[in-house]
């Protein structure tokens, strides 16, 4: 054979070979294989199981998970009560305070000023309230003695003692200290309002004063930190969010058609990944109305007291969406085989391994999403991962 023959049988043989390898291995020589989506069966040589049981066919709840996220059930919006710069801020995010203790310094030297100018105020009107009271004890003494005066001349006029003149006189100095009498009340009068409005004053730049020092209304812990000092604080502004780790809940936006089936007091599952914790939750609060966009109702789910959960983690609720038919079989009655489930049916006299598709689990039992129709008998066998041999 020529040398050039001979290159090209042996580049067809090895072409061959390949072709015959890749083919082996993809199972093309193979029969008899069950494969992933395959309904087969498989009869069994005198097999008696020790252990019998039924798939039963039931009405099972199926459950919506909703997504939703851990918040603090009290939540806390640190916020001024005055303008005023920010000087210090003695907590931040992570922090643990106690009630009372001082988070935020504000810039007082305005408020104090103001606070100093309202007490000097308040001396100066305070002053002028004791005159106005002395200047009434000077007109009621005045106005006592010209009434007196005038009314003895008037008696001494009808018996011609006095004259018209004299009487006269008599009068008109009894209507001028009457007078002054009224004016002397009127001004006491006014210098009491001077005092009284002074004294708001003092008091509003007092407490106006204690403003620039924030402290915590409750025991917690600092979420959030929004300003740093050398802003300037105002009222409305949030510098802090405080809030009580203590007390947690769930907060889920659901589904409008699933609202009604939720009611306040209601309990239902929560489940937390982070910590891979499931909890019964109960339902404190459902928000009455619907976000116009996603169509959703806020519902809060209060939780229990858990190690190692801390507000904004992910969370799901469980809530009953519809009923539905389900097939279930025991734990034991489903057998691995590599990648397959297999369940051992009784077809006649005989026992019959089926392929099964499972579903969710449901404490003892597993879901049967294919296979079986229910009320067929099942074997079962002590575990689940060991099929007989």
């Amino acid at each position: 054979m020529r040398p050039k023959n001979k290159k090209v049988v042996t580049l067809i043989l090895g072409l061959s070979f390949l072709i015959f390898l890749i083919l082996y291995i993809s199972g093309f020589f193979a029969t008899g294989l069950i494969g992933p989506k395959d309904r087969v069966s498989v009869t069994g040589s005198g097999f008696e199981p020790t252990r019998v049981g039924q798939a039963q066919k039931v009405r099972v709840i199926a459950w919506s998970k909703v997504v939703g996220t851990i918040q603090s059930k009290t939540q806390i919006k640190i916020q001024p009560q005055i303008r005023a710069k920010i000087l210090e801020i003695r907590s931040r995010p992570g922090h643990m305070v106690e009630k009372d203790e001082i988070l935020v310094i504000l810039d007082d030297s305005n408020y104090r000023a103001k606070w100093q100018q309202s007490k000097q105020k308040l001396n100066m009107v305070q002053s002028g309230l004791a005159r106005a009271k002395e200047e009434i004890k000077a007109a009621k003494a005045v106005y006592k003695q010209r009434k007196a005066q005038y009314t003895r001349i008037k008696k001494y006029y009808s018996t011609e003692v006095a004259t018209k003149k004299d009487l006269e006189k008599a009068e008109s100095n009894y209507l001028q200290a009457q007078s002054r009498l009224q004016q002397a009340k009127d001004g006491l009068q006014e210098a009491g309002f001077r005092v009284k409005k002074t004294k708001k004053l003092v008091e509003e730049s007092k407490i106006a004063l204690a403003y620039s020092k924030i402290t915590a209304p409750i025991k917690g812990q600092v979420a959030k930190r929004f300003s740093d000092p050398g802003d300037l604080a105002r009222p409305g502004k949030t510098i802090l969010l405080l809030q009580n780790g203590a007390s947690l809940r769930l907060e889920a936006q659901v589904r409008e058609e699933l609202i009604p089936l939720v009611s306040i007091g209601q309990r239902f599952k929560v489940d937390i990944p982070p910590i891979n914790k499931t909890v019964q939750g109960k339902v404190d609060e459902i928000e009455p109305t619907a976000d116009s966009k996603s169509r959703t109702f806020k519902v809060k789910v209060s939780l229990p007291k858990l190690p190692g959960i801390y507000p904004g983690m992910f969370g799901r609720l469980f809530l009953p969406a519809r009923k539905r038919e389900a097939i279930l079989v025991p734990k034991s009655a489903v057998q691995e085989v590599g990648q397959l489930n297999l369940v051992t049916v009784k077809k006649g006299d005989s026992w019959q391994r089926i392929f099964v598709e499972i579903g969710s689990e449901r404490q003892d039992q597993l879901e049967v999403l294919s296979g079986l129709s229910g009320n067929e008998k099942i074997a079962l066998f002590g575990e689940r991962n060991a099929p007989d041999k």
